[in-house]
């Protein structure tokens, strides 16, 4: 049995994974903000008033330091939900809490660093 596990080396077995994934026409993606906040203003309903005061709110966040600490999706989030805040929509329902996996709660602390 042994044998059989040393008939190939880490080198042919990446080789192999990739012609497999070229093969199936897999496609990898790297998740970013815009990923996950194209998916959130779906499930936001969101206008386009919405969508371009979301998407500054989540540009501006990337050149800040410190919101290296969140996750992408959860600035994403964040972003949405200060967006409803300010437009004065129903900031935060139940598909969003669906869609987003947070709820309103977990998002204070990166709003908080968002606003300032």
């Amino acid at each position: 049995m042994t044998k059989l596990l040393d008939t190939h080396d880490k080198y042919e077995i990446v080789e192999m994974e990739l012609e497999i994934c070229e093969t199936l026409q897999y496609k990898f993606y790297v998740p970013t903000i815009n990923t996950f906040l194209r998916r959130f203003l779906k499930a936001a309903l969101a206008d386009r008033k919405m969508t371009i005061l979301s998407c500054y709110v989540c540009e501006r966040s990337v050149v800040e330091y410190s919101m290296l600490r969140f996750l992408p999706s959860m600035i994403a989030a964040t972003a949405i939900l200060i967006t409803g805040i300010a437009l004065k929509c129903t900031p935060w329902t139940y598909t969003l809490i669906k869609y987003t996996t947070y709820k309103e709660i977990e998002l204070l602390e990166c709003m908080k660093m968002m606003i300032n």
